[in-house]
């Protein structure tokens, strides 16, 4: 009845288990502490906006569908009832606001990955800067490699969250078009 919801609801779940299991090993932890910028907060409560603004929105599709399904199956039992006109207004206010929502959370899974970049940038600036004002004959090439490999936790958080909103979003996408195609067909 509610498929896509489930779905929906399932990879909602399976990401708060990687969440989880991400800060029970440190992970999270260790990429909060490396980040000055912040940028990987930013990133992350922009996924965590996207996907409550998806699921949202996937349980509305879904809604208008089980609906114009069982307006459907009224008409077939009784071919003298009038088609639901309620359905058919909230069916386009659903359509309205679906594409509002999928054309921001397109938007925004394009800056996660460039904010990704910004801090990568960040990061290596700022190492750069540490390095020119050190003597280079005591360079600890240990400390190097890892502020390199900190700056580039904030491009794979935002690319991380770039392909998980893109999911999303062509889920909803795909509901909505399943959607059109069946009142399409009705008509």
């Amino acid at each position: 009845m509610y498929r896509m919801v489930l779905c929906w609801w399932l990879f909602f779940c399976l990401f708060a288990l990687g969440l989880f299991g991400l800060t029970w090993n440190g992970t999270v932890a260790e990429i909060y502490m490396a980040d000055t910028t912040y940028i990987c907060i930013l990133i992350f409560s922009l996924l965590l906006y996207c996907t409550v603004e998806c699921g949202l929105s996937i349980g509305a599709v879904d809604t208008i569908g089980n609906r114009f399904n069982e307006a459907r199956e009224r008409i077939k039992v009784h071919p003298d009832m009038p088609a639901s006109l309620s359905v058919a207004k909230d069916l386009e206010e659903v359509d309205e606001y679906t594409t509002q929502i999928i054309l921001k959370c397109s938007f925004i899974a394009g800056s996660c990955a460039s904010l990704g970049m910004i801090g990568t940038i960040w990061g290596m600036i700022q190492m750069m800067k540490a390095i020119t004002q050190i003597d280079l004959a005591d360079i600890d090439l240990e400390d190097f490699a890892s502020s390199m490999g900190i700056a580039l936790y904030t491009t794979l958080v935002g690319l991380f969250a770039r392909l998980l909103i893109r999911i999303q979003v062509h889920t909803l996408s795909e509901n909505k078009r399943k959607l059109d195609n069946d009142i399409q067909t009705c008509r």
